[in-house]
């Protein structure tokens, strides 16, 4: 996670991933209903080789790292009761001052409740999550900064930003109650929250916290074919979101179908409305940002999946109000299968983005700072190529690959004065031509903010042209019953450019003159039987 701190013409080779010096897991149920899980892994600590001249140094860019994972879960009443818990652990041994950063320990412990009723058609659920990270304060400063929490911003006036932290503590959980059986309606209903200061991503995953989300939907689904369908679903969401500063996170609703007809072809539609609400990770730190609201339309076809042909479509339409944003997806695919033991499909999809106020970055003046937006128009193109070949049973290969490219191009820049503005329009202030010039050698925008002829501060050119190839293919065969050997050869090519000029067969083409990183794997499975 570390980067070397590199002097002039000073090289470094870093190593890309840790190395794991032990493992032990140990997974099993016993007689009683007992459900038992532990991993404990310890990986090593990882340096930079800093080359100078043939004079070659060391630098830590990963400390050695304890992680471990306990979980235990216990049946009651057939299974109509279940009541489980879990431990996370993340301990690092800190040496050098450049890795202060990091958390020097991280845990999180949970208990999970479930109850089911008549042969469990209705259910609770019912979890309690706590954390506690702990490390210098820059590392506790930078997991309030993160953009999981955001303590920094300005208008968050129920968030504590503290710079001198060394530890951090949050909690979450979720109610949620419901009929999954039993009947053609079915229905839940979901509260959960997430504390500001929950943080559970040194062992786990989390894209944000502060969040207190109200979630339920009604379905009515019928099995008996009648008319042109064999069975059919309606869907009625609604959702209410808020931060525990009690701010409009988003609130919505949506109706979904999923028909099924006679002639097994498959349909999915989705109408859904959104309503104006606050952003708190727009401005990446700084004040929550209004959105208007907006509508979503989606959808897709399959065809008769047990056809050597099958054919798939769709298309999703999401319009913002104030036509600040729109978004169109288009994808297909087709699946081939010439033989029972070979089937080829092919997915293309085709992205079509307008943002009117899309982030570029935040211009630090002092205690003044500006964010800066632009219109951006973004065009993406993604093929999924996939290929499962069995030669004998024991014996298959299979391939995939992921062309990826997409291009963005940003003009009409502007300076977002009044995030909280009722008005789209009012939110942001154009820059006019004498206030904006670019500079084609640094390829950066010069900004002129008060107009007396001096630049003020700069910001560098948006346009991106991203490219990507990921591919697998993987050989596998059972030399024997329950034991595998697979060969494995993965490949990805990446490259960025400033250069928005969209051509999807150009683009196919740089795309291939990357340079690939190649990865060769050989696994080992054998079976014992005693």
């Amino acid at each position: 996670q570390g980067s070397p701190d590199l002097d002039d013409d000073e090289y470094a080779e870093t190593p890309e991933r840790s190395s794991i010096l032990g493992a032990f897991k140990l997974t099993g149920k016993t007689r009683s209903g007992l459900s038992v899980g532990i991993l404990e892994t310890v990986t090593a600590e990882e340096k930079a080789e800093i080359d100078y001249n043939g004079a070659r140094r060391f630098e830590s860019v990963e400390p050695m790292t304890n992680y471990f994972v306990g979980r235990l879960q216990k049946d009651f009443d057939g299974g109509n009761t279940i009541l489980g818990g879990i431990l996370t652990a993340t301990n690092r041994r800190i040496k050098s001052t450049n890795l202060d950063f990091l958390h020097k320990s991280a845990y999180t412990s949970g208990i999970d409740f479930q109850q089911y009723w008549k042969n469990k058609s209705y259910y609770m659920l019912t979890t309690l999550i706590f954390s506690n990270v702990r490390g210098s304060q820059e590392a506790i400063q930078r997991t309030q900064e993160s953009s999981v929490h955001y303590f920094q911003r300005s208008d968050a006036s129920h968030l504590s930003y503290d710079t001198t932290r060394t530890n951090l503590w949050g909690h979450g959980g979720t109610v949620q109650v419901g009929k999954r059986g039993g009947g053609n309606f079915r229905f839940f209903a979901d509260v959960s929250w997430r504390s500001p200061g929950l943080e559970i991503n040194d062992l786990g995953f989390m894209r944000y916290a502060d969040a207190i989300k109200c979630w339920g939907q009604l379905s009515y689904e019928t099995w008996k074919p009648f008319s042109i369908f064999r069975n059919a679903a309606v869907f009625l969401n609604h959702w209410q979101n808020y931060n525990f500063g009690g701010d409009n996170t988003g609130i919505g609703g949506a109706i979904m179908t999923q028909l099924n007809f006679k002639n097994n072809w498959r349909m999915m539609t989705v109408i859904q409305r959104e309503f104006p609400f606050f952003n708190p990770f727009e401005l990446r730190g700084g004040p929550m940002l209004r959105m208007p609201g907006n509508w979503f339309h989606h959808f897709r076809f399959f065809t008769d999946n047990s056809k050597p042909i099958q054919l798939s479509g769709g298309v999703g339409l999401v319009t913002g109000d104030e036509n600040y944003f729109d978004r169109k997806i288009f994808f297909g695919g087709i699946t081939y299968r010439p033989s029972n033991s070979l089937e080829i499909s092919v997915e293309p999809q085709l992205h079509l983005f307008d943002n009117q106020l899309q982030y570029i970055s935040t211009e630090d003046m002092g205690e003044n700072k500006k964010y800066i937006a632009g219109l951006l128009n973004q065009q993406t193109v993604r093929l999924t190529i996939r290929l499962n070949y069995c030669l004998t049973p024991e014996l298959s290969i299979q391939y995939y690959g992921a062309p990826f490219i997409s291009v963005g191009r940003y003009k009409d820049f502007k300076r977002v004065d009044n995030p909280h503005a009722t008005r789209f329009t009012d939110t942001y202030t154009r820059f006019g031509e004498n206030q904006l010039s670019y500079n084609a050698e640094d390829e950066e925008y010069l900004v002129d903010d008060d107009g007396d002829g001096i630049n003020d501060y700069g910001f560098s050119d948006p346009d991106f042209n991203f490219r990507q190839f990921n591919s697998n293919l993987v050989l596998r065969w059972e030399y024997s019953p329950g034991s595998t050997i697979y060969l494995v050869w993965a490949q990805t090519r990446s490259g960025m450019s400033s250069v928005a000029d969209f051509s999807y067969n150009n683009g196919m083409q740089n795309l291939f003159d990357i340079h690939p990183h190649n990865i060769f794997l050989v696994k080992l499975n054998h079976w014992f039987s005693f």
